[in-house]
């Protein structure tokens, strides 16, 4: 096919037909497409023409030159996506119905024919399995008697007090005592959950929200208000405002205030001073989920938590096969009551 033409922008024309075929998958993001020989050889365009062509499609953020390679189509840079709107709250308790839309989020998040999005749970790949396998076995050898004794109701003293230190970093002044170590993370919200609430009270959350939460939330019994939640800036502390001044029976709010799932964002400093001091002052608890609080960008420090509260919630990340959460609190009566 000659796909020569005398009509003016003949370049143009060329750079219309491979934006299509990029747009439809024919070259994928990294391919090598065509060279400019290869090209003007086969459709009598001269060199120019198709140099201008490629300069066209790289202008548009389409392709992108290597040197001595050729041209190729480029990666779509997803920081050039608009963020999702922000939906206004809607000022209602519900109860909540997820049982079987979970159970089908964990069927399909452990399928190995696509790749789970639904899940937090990363390649077994990239993970350092066998320095993990190392790591249990030195351990069980060095301390057999550990592996088998019966343990502290709160959690091993040695790694409570390693957390007591290490959550210096999140701008908490923690002793061991102020921890109780759960399994996984959803361990330790269903105790922080059982501690605030009761049956028929209700739980502010963000919207969008992580299923396994509200799945806890339905296990209990309780009642939900959803607060729209900004992509960006996070919750709004004056809708909290408005839903503590309309339900009078809000026991805990359960919020994931750094780098929140699904959407990434991370209250400010600022906010998570005002959200404290407003939920103290109707003494309600904050549930803090900060499983990602850790995965900050490697030039900034780590965002802190909303450490003034009543009940705050620290869950650690580490998803191979093995679960560690922990808790620190201001009220371990409470908790252990239910240990």
């Amino acid at each position: 096919m000659n796909l020569k033409t005398d009509r003016p922008l003949v370049y143009s024309r060329l750079a219309e037909l491979l934006s299509t075929q990029i747009a439809a998958n024919t070259y994928l993001p990294g391919d090598r497409l065509p060279s400019v020989r290869e090209l003007a050889l086969r459709h009598s365009y001269s060199m120019e023409t198709v140099l201008r062509a490629f300069r066209l499609l790289e202008d548009r953020g389409l392709v992108e030159p290597r040197p001595r390679s050729g041209f190729f189509v480029r990666h779509r840079d997803i920081r050039a996506l608009p963020p999702p709107s922000t939906q206004s709250t809607i000022f209602h308790a519900t109860n909540v119905e997820l049982s079987a839309l979970r159970h089908q989020t964990i069927l399909f998040g452990t399928a190995t024919d696509f790749v789970p999005l639904s899940l937090t749970l990363p390649s077994p790949d990239i993970l350092p399995t066998r320095q993990l396998i190392q790591s249990i076995t030195s351990v069980a050898r060095r301390f057999p008697g550990e592996v088998v004794r019966q343990g502290e109701p709160a959690g091993a003293s040695k790694l409570r007090q390693q957390l007591a230190r290490r959550v210096s970093e999140c701008g908490c002044f923690l002793t061991p005592d102020d921890f109780v170590v759960t399994v996984g993370a959803s361990e330790a919200i269903n105790l922080a959950l059982r501690a605030c609430c009761n049956p028929g009270d209700i739980v502010l959350v963000e919207s969008p929200s992580y299923f396994g939460t509200l799945e806890i939330i339905e296990s209990l019994n309780l009642r939900v208000v959803e607060l729209a939640t900004d992509p960006e800036q996070g919750i709004s502390v004056q809708d909290v405002a408005k839903a503590l001044s309309r339900f009078p029976r809000i026991r805990a709010c359960l919020f994931v205030t750094n780098h929140s799932n699904p959407l990434g964002c991370t209250l400010s400093p600022e906010n998570k001073q005002q959200l404290v001091q407003l939920l103290a002052k109707h003494q309600v608890a904050l549930i803090e989920d900060d499983v990602f609080g850790d995965l900050h960008q490697p030039s900034k420090t780590r965002p802190v938590v909303a450490n003034w509260l009543p009940v705050s919630v620290l869950a650690g990340l580490l998803r191979a096969n093995i679960g560690i959460a922990f808790s620190n609190l201001n009220r371990p009566a409470a908790w252990r009551r239910l240990l």
